[in-house]
């Protein structure tokens, strides 16, 4: 009955180890790429950001043409 027990229990240590574990790092690193691709998008939308603003104000001063002839 012990050598059952025993069994068992390091049977269900192997599927924790070789299972459960890679899956809760594979999780942990899926987050953080998560997090660099998530501040790679907010850096790329700012810059979008920043030269449509750009590109409004341009568009917006006036040329002055007064010393053309």
């Amino acid at each position: 009955m012990r050598k059952t027990v025993a069994a068992l229990g390091v049977g269900t240590v192997a599927v924790v180890c070789c299972a459960a574990v890679p899956l809760v790092v594979a999780g942990v690193g899926g987050l953080t790429l998560a997090a660099v691709f998530g501040w790679g998008a907010l850096i790329v939308a700012a810059i979008g950001v920043v030269a449509v603003l750009v590109v409004r104000r341009h568009r917006a001063t006036p040329i002055d043409r007064s010393d053309r002839q």
